[in-house]
């Protein structure tokens, strides 16, 4: 095993059966800090978004992608998982298991802008125009929320 920063600015583990082939077994984004293994297992990220503010990151997971996601803003109540599976197109990968509260969870497709969706709900959004696949979470609960995003699968 090795582990450090040979070729890329983020922290990996890497391991090798044969002492000659290597493989990344977990990674910490320099840019983010989150965690992820290369195959796409775990994704994790707390991010801090102003209402009517948007955040967006390069799916780190496969396309297509088999993954559960649960989302959980900094208030009392408001946790939310869902499924993305699928090639990764649009607001048709989503779909929802639990929303609480009813209705504060609106699945997009494309690009978000902060005021994209129904105001006093969270709005998520895979956008495929681009080179990888994106997706998008907007916050218009009428507050700055703190957002945790966190997955299982590939």
């Amino acid at each position: 095993a090795e582990m450090g920063l040979a070729g890329s600015d983020d922290f990996s583990i890497k391991v090798s059966a044969d002492g000659a082939t290597f493989h990344d077994a977990l990674t910490v984004e320099a840019g983010s800090g989150a965690l992820r293994t290369e195959s796409g297992q775990t994704y994790f990220d707390d991010v801090t978004l102003a209402d009517d503010a948007v955040h967006s990151f390069d799916i780190p997971w496969s396309d297509p992608s088999r993954i559960l996601m649960w989302l959980a803003a900094d208030l009392t109540g408001h946790s939310f998982m869902f499924s993305v599976t699928g090639p990764l197109t649009g607001a048709s990968n989503f779909t929802p298991m639990f929303v609480n509260p009813p209705g504060m969870l609106n699945f997009l497709t494309g690009t978000l802008s902060g005021t994209t969706g129904t105001d006093g709900t969270i709005n998520l959004s895979i956008d495929a125009a681009g080179a990888a696949p994106r997706m998008y979470l907007e916050n218009r609960l009428g507050t700055s929320q703190i957002f945790t995003m966190a997955t299982l699968g590939r």
